[in-house]
């Protein structure tokens, strides 16, 4: 049994296709260049668990499994990106369920990030990434959850009106400021997914 670890690697003419799709997600083929096809690792003493929950692995991350409500507006590549960062920075920093859980905004990115004319008419997920590794982002819950400082709106989401990007907090309930809030040094941790290939 060989498990198998390589990076994962598009081809510009892929990336095209994916990009001509009525997504929320649009490719940048230029991008791929910065993608190295490596030689596999082989790991034969790796044991490989009968089942495997993530959400059980790493249960003080509650929001592994969570699924936004993103109403009408196409902005999954904020939705996914925002959501991959969250459970990346959770299990790196090993937050335990005395404190609650850093949840990163997907208001804020799709209102700051990537000179995006309008966040639902699609986005990049790869540039959100640069972003958030170059900028930070702060806190921010779902729509109606009154969490973290930018929280989805219903204005984003279901009337598609384009956020604005005010360094400030929306959630005037929430006591902390925007600069105090954003997360920041985040180059340290592993953003761009491993592909998994298991030869049985």
């Amino acid at each position: 049994m060989l498990f198998l670890l390589q990076v994962l690697y598009l081809r510009a003419s892929v990336a095209k296709k994916i990009s001509s799709h009525p997504t929320g997600l649009i490719v940048d083929p230029s991008q791929w260049k910065h993608f190295k096809v490596l030689e596999p690792i082989v790991r034969e003493d790796l044991p490989i668990p009968q089942n495997f929950d993530a959400r059980t692995k790493w249960r003080e991350c509650e929001s592994i499994g969570y699924v936004y409500n993103q109403g009408k507006c196409g902005f999954c590549w904020a939705v996914g990106t925002a959501s991959v960062v969250t459970d990346r920075y959770c299990i790196h920093m090993n937050e335990t369920q005395k404190n609650e859980q850093f949840i990163f905004s997907i208001e804020d990115l799709a209102a700051c990030c990537c000179d995006s004319k309008h966040p639902c008419d699609g986005g990049n997920d790869l540039k959100a990434l640069e972003y958030i590794k170059k900028n930070g982002l702060v806190s921010g819950g779902d729509m109606d959850s009154n969490k973290g400082c930018r929280p989805l709106t219903r204005e984003t989401t279901q009337l598609k009106i384009k956020p604005p990007c005010t360094g400030s907090c929306t959630n005037t309930n929430y006591s902390i400021s925007y600069t105090n809030d954003k997360k920041k040094k985040l180059q340290k941790l592993n953003w761009f997914t491993t592909g998994v290939t298991i030869n049985l």
